[in-house]
């Protein structure tokens, strides 16, 4: 008696709710074949806990991931849950200055302060029903430096391009996200986006 078993399944995934696949068994029986067809389900939930900033300084690790990075008080984790998230930002610190010092100075960053500042996105959406990417857009805004009771008055602050890093090594075979520059931003400016991913 010869026996012959052949398993295919199909399974569609979906971001949200359940997808249904279907598998086909078929045995012979001594040249009678016999045949059942079964379905298989599966459900997808948005996420709903917050992500680790993770280690932009450090490279992808062999299996595709990234370290976090615990206990890095100049770029805090926001707490922030969800599917789409800002999970960190950083603390900039422009120093110490001398009260008096010329009009129209310009200051830099302190970068022994942060050596290291720099904006975590994760985005768990997945695609919709086109198989695309979502897109996301993360904007800055700013008030005046303020000390509780004087503000610096005309205050602008800009922000080069940065550096782009994919926190996984599956997030970087997508569309790259941009980082944008942002030039004279002010307390009288609107949000302006600063880092973002386009759909698709």
């Amino acid at each position: 008696m010869k026996k012959n078993l052949v398993f295919a399944a199909l399974v569609s995934a979906l971001v949200l709710g359940g997808s249904i696949g279907s598998a086909t068994v078929n045995a012979a029986v001594d040249g009678v074949p016999s045949t059942a067809k079964t379905q298989g389900i599966i459900n997808f939930s948005l996420p709903t806990d917050a992500v680790d900033p993770l280690d932009p300084t450090t490279p992808l690790n062999p299996d595709g991931t990234q370290n976090k990075n615990p206990n890095d008080d100049m770029n805090k984790p926001t707490g922030n849950t969800g599917a789409l998230t800002l999970d960190t930002a950083p603390y900039l610190s422009f120093g110490q200055h001398v009260i008096g010092e010329q009009a129209g100075s310009t200051y830099t960053l302190d970068s022994t302060a942060n050596p290291h500042p720099y904006l975590q996105v994760s985005d768990r959406r997945g695609v919709n029903a086109d198989n695309k990417a979502q897109g996301w857009t993360v904007t800055v805004a700013v008030t005046d430096f303020s000390n509780g009771s004087q503000s610096l008055a005309g205050t602008k602050l800009s922000f080069a391009t940065g550096t782009v890093k994919a926190g996984s090594e599956s997030a970087s075979t997508q569309s790259a996200p941009t980082s944008l520059a942002v030039n004279g931003l002010s307390s009288a400016s609107s949000a302006t986006a600063i880092f973002g991913a386009s759909v698709g």
